[in-house]
């Protein structure tokens, strides 16, 4: 049987309200729970560990600055592309919740926005439905990638 590659994928946090290791530790949940193994790699911080996307399984994940066009939520990434955005701006209103549900959310809709990579549409339950609740963010059943 051949090995199973690694998902890696290459977070430039350019926004820095979310420190790398609370994100990835939320980014990485999912991935888990779904027996899909990860490396995050902080490109801002390793430029020389970085490889071109399309090789080695690698996905980028671009924590950004401002808000995105209209109809896209907090992030958007093209099924089957090789970089996604997100953009925690757009999910202040969690930061009522505290700093650790604030960097929860991020790293969920990160994720969420790799699974998209990965070719996963939006369903009806789990990491990939389109909207998440407040309420929903300790509830570790509702996060893993789970088909309608």
């Amino acid at each position: 049987m051949p090995a199973k590659k690694k998902l890696r994928v290459q977070v430039y946090n350019q926004e820095g309200s979310v420190p790398f290791q609370s994100l990835v530790d939320s980014a990485r949940q999912p991935f888990d729970l779904s027996g899909i193994e990860t490396e995050w790699i902080d490109a801002l911080r390793q430029p020389k560990t970085l490889m071109p996307y399309a090789l080695n399984s690698n996905l980028g994940l671009r924590v950004t600055k401002g808000k995105p066009g209209p109809n896209l939520g907090s992030g958007y990434a093209v099924p089957g592309g090789v970089l996604s955005s997100i953009y925690p701006e757009t999910l202040q209103s969690y930061r009522r919740l505290g700093e650790d549900a604030y960097h929860k959310i991020v790293g969920m809709s990160g994720a969420h926005e790799i699974g998209h990579l990965t070719g996963k549409p939006h369903s009806k339950k789990g990491l990939m439905r389109a909207n998440f609740r407040p309420e929903e963010l300790n509830d570790n059943a509702n996060w893993g990638f789970i088909d309608d």
